[in-house]
């Protein structure tokens, strides 16, 4: 959808260039070409060079703005601008082409002039419009599931660094003395002598004789 929106740009360019360095494409006669594509009534001559440049400048700066929305090319503009603008251009592309149905507009018009917009005109603006509102569309839609996935990630490796590991196998860390390891009865027996117990004498002379 993207190329064919830009291929149509680019065509529609291209053709207004050809006007603007004064050549009659594709009708070789000045009137019958400005009734074809100006179409207003009674109209003789093609409008003035610098105002199909103008045009021409214009499809192309919409190239240049679709080709970035696709991320084609790395636009220096900020989005908030960007966005603006493919909005301003949407909006553009879809009043031309449906203008072109409107009675009053069509009774304004040459014949040659009402049949090509039929055809070709209208339908290429609305086209135009069309396309590039989808790659807005699927553009927003990718952003924000790129956006989800790493708040995602961020999320599992914050949550991840709140739990630290912890060895059990081993005794804990003095932290008043870490240089060596902690002692049930530091506290307790700490300058006194504890005598050895015979533990097999004790239960071999208890009541139930547990060695015999």
């Amino acid at each position: 959808m993207t190329l064919l929106v830009v291929v149509g740009l680019l065509a529609a360019a291209v053709v207004h260039l050809i006007w603007a360095f004064g050549l009659n494409w594709p009708i070789r006669d000045e009137a019958r070409l400005a009734k074809a594509v100006v179409g207003a009534k009674g109209i003789t001559r093609m409008p003035p060079r610098w105002a199909s440049f103008l045009v021409f400048l214009a499809l192309l700066v919409a190239v240049v703005l679709v080709l970035a929305r696709a991320d084609w090319i790395i636009s220096p503009v900020p989005n908030p601008v960007l966005n603006v603008a493919w909005w301003g251009m949407i909006g553009v592309f879809a009043l031309r082409g449906l203008a072109g149905y409107l009675p009053t507009w069509r009774r304004q018009m040459e014949p040659s002039f009402d049949h090509l917009n039929l055809r070709y005109y209208s339908p290429l603006c609305l086209f135009i419009a069309l396309g590039t509102a989808m790659l807005l569309a699927k553009t927003a839609q990718g952003e924000l599931a790129r956006s989800s996935n790493l708040s995602s990630r961020t999320l599992a490796q914050q949550t991840a660094g709140n739990h630290l590991s912890l060895n059990f196998c081993g005794p804990f860390k003095d932290v008043q003395d870490p240089r060596i390891t902690q002692h049930t009865a530091d506290l307790i027996f700490q300058g006194k002598s504890v005598a050895a117990v015979d533990l097999q004498r004790i239960v071999c002379t208890g009541p139930s004789h547990a060695c015999a």
